[in-house]
């Protein structure tokens, strides 16, 4: 049979010897006749013999502490604004420094960033010369001047 062999995904059993004394039979008589699988079962064979050569590793003796520790550490639970956890660094503090600095940035522009009373062109043009201009407020009460008289004879009157 060639790659599409349906008899393949029982390879790996076989070698293995997970497969029932029938099934293992009729497999040993199918590798026997199939190309596809006696190459597949050597490619699998060679796999193995790789694996099986690696020597086993053995953690180091504190690597049971150390990962129990970290394992609580991650199940602690977190506080927001744990002080100590910020100055010690084990909370990431860049959001909060970036924050804090765009917090007071925004305050220092809403209390400079005042700018003063600027009348518009039509105001301007009420002003005839440069001195008028610096004496806007005068120029803006004008109409109290105006009735200068009225107010002033409402005062004799009293």
């Amino acid at each position: 049979m060639g790659k599409n062999c349906r008899k393949y995904s029982l390879l790996s059993g076989y070698i293995d010897g997970e497969l029932s004394p029938d099934d293992s039979n009729d497999m040993a008589a199918h590798i026997e006749q199939c190309e596809f699988c006696q190459r597949e079962m050597s490619r699998i064979q060679q796999a193995d013999s790789l694996l099986m050569g690696i020597k086993e590793i053995e953690p180091s003796e504190s690597f049971d502490r150390t990962f129990w520790k970290k394992i609580d550490v991650l199940n602690e639970p977190t506080h927001r604004w744990d002080l100590t956890r910020f100055m010690t660094g084990t909370l990431r503090w860049r959001p909060y420094a970036v924050s804090g600095a765009l917090a007071c940035f925004l305050i220092i522009v809403i209390i400079f960033g005042k700018t003063g009373y600027e009348p518009d062109i039509n105001e301007m043009m009420v002003a005839e010369n440069l001195e008028l201009f610096q004496e806007y407020d005068v120029v803006n009460r004008l109409d109290l001047l105006e009735n200068w008289d009225v107010i002033s004879e409402m005062s004799e009157d009293s």
